[in-house]
């Protein structure tokens, strides 16, 4: 059966729920009982993670300019006391994320083949580090600002003072931004329980683009700005 037309690309598909252990016909679309995939999650010791959650997406579509697969609507799956999970998904690309509160989320991408029960590798949970501070200006003064990492976007309080979530060890880059203040990154290394960040206001840089016979403005099509240092003669880099 044929089911690749010239414009497939172009189509969009709503997701199927597949029950296990049927078959399904949607207009030309044949879909055949799943094939079984299992796993374990746990913390970082072995021992399985209480209230787990493990949230998997099906890839129905590569998108060759961005090098990615498009994932359909997430569905979740509550693994079982001892931290096993049995899933029923058709052939094809998935992605299994496993969460559980106070712990870094950790994903697979998991190849279901066409055949056979596949038993993926343990997803280990590593504990979250408790990050708390506060970001102040350069007079030291606590601003409101945001603070991001991968997996969470955390606002201050007006007095700049926060409680981050989502930092562990394979999630340690956090990034914060104000507005009127230039971002800064930082790459933690461990718990934080009186973080101080300190921003630098950003400088207004006002001018002109003019040509350079007659003195008419100029429409700016692209400005860049970039670093220069000075050599010990005094040039310019």
């Amino acid at each position: 059966r044929e089911l690749v037309t010239e414009n497939i690309w172009e189509q969009r598909f709503e997701d199927i729920r597949v029950l296990p252990g049927r078959s399904w016909a949607v207009g030309d679309l044949i879909v055949e009982p799943g094939i079984c995939v299992d796993g374990l999650v746990t913390d970082e010791d072995g021992v399985p993670c209480a209230d787990s959650i493990v949230t998997v997406r099906v890839a129905y579509l590569f998108l060759f300019d961005r090098n990615e697969f498009q994932l359909g609507s997430p569905w979740t799956v509550k693994p079982a006391d001892d931290g096993r999970f049995e899933l029923q998904l058709a052939p094809g690309i998935c992605r299994l994320i496993a969460t559980a509160p106070g712990h870094c989320p950790v994903q697979r991408l998991v190849n279901v083949g066409p055949m056979g029960r596949i038993t993926i590798e343990p997803m280990a949970l590593k504990r979250q580090w408790p990050v708390r501070g506060i970001v102040v200006n350069s007079a030291g003064q606590g601003i409101s600002a945001v603070l991001h990492n991968a997996e969470t976007r955390t606002k201050t309080d007006d007095l700049g003072r926060f409680d981050l979530s989502g930092v562990g060890p394979d999630d340690n880059r956090v990034l914060v931004t104000a507005d009127g203040y230039a971002p800064v990154s930082h790459h933690l290394d461990g718990p934080h329980m009186l973080w101080r960040v300190e921003l630098t206001a950003q400088l207004e840089i006002v001018g002109a683009v003019v040509d350079a016979e007659n003195g008419e403005s100029v429409t700016i099509t692209e400005l860049s700005l970039c670093a220069v240092t000075r050599d010990a003669e005094g040039e310019i880099r």
